[in-house]
């Protein structure tokens, strides 16, 4: 867990560049068995299947599989394979269907022009307000500030927040993306008349994932 500043209002943080789906790979999340924090492990795309999420408290224990998959939400797919007549690589993102339990698409070789029917490995969904992305499921690390919900997906993503939001000055990212966890965070935690309650939160969250790490 990260050290507590002096004077953080006198500190200087810089974006990263770290996208919030990097801090993903490991979510504390609501185990659905028990209600005390679990873990969901996100694997690389070419590895969905192997998706699990496992309870310390409980013994719970579950896989992401690939027809769980087929039934998400998103339509969108990732695919991998090469044209079956010239070989030339399909690699892109495709609209899929749902086909006995996996996500197919016809896609046009632009090498060749042929058609075919490929299997797709389902990409994973966006990470929603509060839930993880794997399984979603309630992420176990979340507070209410005002009529809003602060959450982290686990302590790395607490840290850097807490880097970024309790410094005096924070500077933008030096690449050419506005897309980084840093540059989307919603308006209202960026404000400085929220800061003193966002501050609070991320606290009472630090103080959260301590006590679980000292029960462990």
């Amino acid at each position: 867990m990260r050290e507590s500043k002096a004077n953080p209002h006198h500190s200087v943080a810089r974006d990263n560049g770290f996208s919030l789906r990097y801090f993903a790979q490991q979510c504390w999340v609501e185990c659905p068995a028990c209600g005390k924090p679990a873990l969901a492990r996100l694997q690389p795309h070419f590895r969905r299947a192997d998706d699990r999420l496992t309870c310390a408290h409980c013994g719970h224990n579950e896989a992401r599989s690939t027809r769980h998959m087929a039934r998400a939400k998103t339509a969108t797919a990732w695919q991998y394979p090469s044209c079956f007549r010239c070989g030339q690589n399909l690699r892109g993102k495709r609209k899929g269907r749902p086909f006995q339990g996996n996500v197919r698409a016809t896609i046009r070789c632009r090498g060749c022009g042929a058609s075919g029917d490929y299997l797709l490995l389902a990409a994973p969904p966006e990470i929603a307000e509060g839930v993880d992305p794997t399984f979603g499921y309630p992420l176990f690390l979340r507070t209410p500030i005002g009529n809003e919900e602060l959450w982290v997906l686990n302590p790395e993503h607490l840290a850097h927040l807490q880097n970024y939001l309790e410094a005096g000055m924070r500077k933008r990212f030096l690449g050419p993306s506005n897309m980084t966890m840093m540059a989307r965070l919603p308006r209202w935690m960026k404000l400085a008349k929220n800061r003193k309650a966002v501050v609070h939160g991320l606290a009472r969250l630090e103080a959260k994932a301590r006590q679980l790490g000292e029960r462990r």
